[in-house]
This record gives C-alpha cells, sequence and structure tokens, in this order.
C-alpha cells in the first residue's frame, strides 16, 4: 500500500491529465486517485485536526454569509468550497498516514521533480533539433500539457523552446517546482536528499522556462538561505549572483524583459496603463485582477463577497473590454492567490494570511543541529517559496499539491513546538 501511497502522490502533484466537463466542474482524472483512497486513509488514520475542520467551517460560514447578502451563489459557494476541503483532507490523512515524515514525502517529490525536469529538458533539446516525437507528447493528453508544436511566441531565450514538461505552461512549472528549486539551490552549497547533478537539472529546467513565476522561485529561495545563514559572505556572493543572472536573463529572455518592462509602466503611469500598449498579456491579466479585488475589498471589506465568487467581481470592476480575449482569462481564480483572498475573503483573509505566514516560519536557527528535527526549517521554508509563487501567480486553491506544502509549512512549527505528536 506504501508504494501506491507514493505513486498516487506523485500524479496528484504533478499530473493535471485531461478532464471531463460536469455541468457544474471540470472533472480532473486524478479526482479519482483522492475519491478511492481518502476513505482508506481516514478509517485507516481514525483521526482528524479539529483546526482544520474549523477553518473550512469559518471558510463556509462566511460563504453562506455573503449568499444570504446577495453577493455569490449558494451553487458557487458549495463548489468552491467542497473540493479545497476535501483535497486539504486527503492530504492531511497522507502526513497522519507517514506519521508526519517530512523527509520520505520530499524524497519522492524532489525525485519526480528531478524526471520532470530532464524530461523538460530533452524536450528543449529535441525541439531544438526538430525531433519532433521527443517533445510533441499531445497523444498522451491535453496538447498544452505535453509540449505540442510551439507557435513562434512561444519561442524566446536563445530562440529555444519555453520549457513546461508535462505541466500546462512554463508558470505551472514554476509553481509546482517552487520547493524543488530551494532544495536544488541549497543543494550548491550542501547537498541534502538531492545530489549536486539532480539540483543542476532541475534548475537548468527552471531557467528554461523563461517564467516570471520561475525566476521569482529562484530568487525568494536564495533570500530565504541567505537570511537563514545570515553570514556577510553568503550575502554579498548571493548579492553578485543575483545581480549577474538577473541582467543576462533580462537581456536574453524577451518574455521576461517585456514582463519588468511592463510592470515599470504600471507602477510609473498607474493602473489605467495596464489597457494600453505595451503591457504583456500575463501582466496585463495581473493587474486587472488586482485591480478587481482592490475594488471588490473596498465595497466589502471584512469579509469579501464569499468563496467562488470573484467572477461576479469581475464582472462588475473589470478594466477591459468584453470584446477583448484577455478579458475572460482567469475570471474564476483570480489570475494569483494574493488576489483571490483579497476578493473572496477580504482584509480578513489577507491578515489572517499574514498571521498564518508569520507565526508558522521556521528559522535555521530555531532548531539546534543535534535533533532530529534539524532539516524542519528545510521543509518550512520550502513549502513557503510554493506558498509565495502562488500567491503571486496562480490563484487555485489545491492544483500541484498546494495544500501539502501549506500543510507541511503549518505542521513543521507546530512539531517542533511539541505541540502535536508526530509518531
Amino acid at each position: 500500500m506504501d508504494k501506491l501511497i507514493n505513486i498516487a502522490l506523485v500524479i496528484c502533484i504533478f499530473f493535471t491529465l485531461s478532464s471531463v466537463p460536469t455541468p457544474l466542474f471540470d472533472f480532473y482524472y486524478y479526482y479519482i486517485i483522492i475519491v478511492f483512497l481518502l476513505p482508506y486513509l481516514f478509517f485507516k488514520n481514525k483521526t482528524t485536526d479539529i483546526k482544520l475542520i474549523l477553518v473550512f467551517s469559518a471558510v463556509l460560514f462566511f460563504g453562506l454569509v455573503n449568499v444570504l447578502l446577495s453577493n455569490t451563489t449558494l451553487v458557487n459557494t458549495i463548489k468552491y468550497w467542497l473540493g479545497p476541503f476535501v483535497v486539504y483532507l486527503f492530504y492531511y490523512h497522507i502526513l497522519v498516514y507517514k506519521k508526519f515524515d517530512f523527509e520520505n514525502i520530499f524524497r519522492i517529490y524532489l525525485s519526480a521533480a528531478f524526471w520532470i525536469s530532464l524530461l523538460g529538458i530533452v524536450q528543449v533539446i529535441s525541439h531544438k533539433i526538430g525531433f519532433e516525437i521527443g517533445y510533441n507528447f499531445s497523444w498522451l493528453g491535453q496538447e498544452r500539457s505535453f509540449g505540442d508544436s510551439i507557435s513562434s511566441g512561444d519561442i524566446g531565450f536563445s530562440g529555444l523552446y519555453n520549457l513546461h514538461s508535462i505541466l500546462p505552461e512554463p508558470a505551472h512549472f514554476g509553481n509546482v517546482m517552487s520547493c524543488a528549486i530551494f532544495y536544488s539551490v541549497f543543494t550548491l552549497v550542501k547537498p541534502v536528499i538531492l545530489n549536486k547533478i539532480q539540483a543542476i537539472v532541475i534548475l537548468t529546467a527552471s531557467v528554461l522556462t523563461q517564467s516570471s513565476v520561475t525566476y521569482f522561485s529562484i530568487v525568494v529561495s536564495v533570500l530565504l538561505l541567505v537570511f537563514n545563514f545570515a553570514r556577510p559572505k553568503y550575502i554579498i556572493v548571493a548579492g553578485i549572483v543575483l545581480f549577474i543572472s538577473g541582467g543576462f536573463i533580462f537581456n536574453s529572455v524577451k518574455k521576461f524583459q517585456d514582463r519588468v518592462l511592463s510592470i515599470n509602466k504600471v507602477a510609473t503611469d498607474g493602473v489605467d496603463s495596464s489597457i494600453a500598449d505595451g503591457i504583456d498579456g500575463s501582466t496585463l491579466t495581473l493587474v486587472n485582477h488586482g485591480v478587481i479585488a482592490i475594488e471588490n475589498m473596498k465595497q466589502h471589506p471584512m469579509i469579501g463577497t464569499g468563496i467562488g465568487s470573484h467572477e461576479f467581481a469581475h464582472a462588475k470592476y473589470s478594466l477591459l473590454g468584453n470584446d477583448l480575449f484577455m478579458n475572460s482569462l482567469n475570471i474564476h481564480d483570480a489570475s494569483s492567490l494574493f488576489n483571490r483572498i483579497l476578493s473572496e475573503m477580504g482584509l480578513l483573509g489577507i491578515v489572517s494570511l499574514v498571521l498564518f505566514l508569520f507565526y508558522n516560519f521556521v528559522k535555521r536557527n530555531d532548531i539546534s543541529p543535534f535533533t532530529t528535527k534539524n532539516t524542519y526549517w528545510m521543509y518550512n521554508n520550502g513549502s513557503l517559496v510554493v506558498i509565495l509563487s502562488f500567491l503571486l501567480r496562480n490563484g487555485h486553491f489545491f492544483i500541484y499539491g498546494l495544500p501539502l506544502f501549506v500543510l507541511t509549512y503549518y505542521y513543521t512549527k507546530k512539531i517542533l513546538n511539541d505541540e502535536i505528536q508526530y509518531s
């Protein structure tokens, strides 16, 4: 059963195969794994965390309040609440089943991350030499998910394919690989779980995504490691490396350059410039949903308009005309988790998020090096990079194993504080 659980874990984190449309939602195939395994894990573990139940009960309560206030619909509230609740329960029971053995879980995750990164590099090379079978995996499922034939607009860094391996797009690769990026950066100094070759493969694949989300994860990983070790030489070296590599990528990767210039244009000229020429599509979408979230929060400051309600706010506050294709993008997930929480849960949601991140952060020096838990700061910090990447650019509540990393961030702190037993 252990091997089956491990395989299920990898599939649920990394694979988003074709879905079956239903009247209420898209049913992804990996949901079948959760539906079958969760009852087994529930009866096997015979436990639950009342705090997890209370958090989701509060989200449901405020959602129902907003239904009564006509800010959202009952169908949307139940639909967008039930999915995260079930998936969070699933990952919680995975942790309990494995007795919070984070090392075992992260070995499984990092091993899969390495092979998926290696496959991505093979795709880039295959595309460069014109070997279509090496990069076009459309026959396996969704075309975009499996390296379909790339249009000229997708070619960037030195004419290379925008790596996304088995993920739908490069930004999604950056989301799911964020924790692996953290470990890879650290491994270049001191190998832990990964070896240096595996780390180089993961980082190489990450750079080849040409994704701002991925580059963001690399920068955050470096900054967290500098913060944890806080040695002058590390700070100096990290600063030099980030400056040189940032300049190189800015001048070599047009997509990244466009995003930086677009962000600068919005910051300089104001939000209204986001609908003008000179703003790339990704930044345009993100800024538009940021404006929607802020406007919705202004009207409903305390508790937002309820889970699953952002699409209704979008209809009211979008800066983009209905005739623009961009106006229809990310209407359900607000383009980033921060935007979505602000819009759907208001200031209460944002304050809760900040407190959660602050009080559950584990610094390396907070743990005695002579205990069996001296690697917990890495599990905690690596999970933080994933959370931050979603807050920047992915508004889905439970895709790509996000609940696993949120729960890891929480439970590493609780176990270190001896607030729960882990074995």
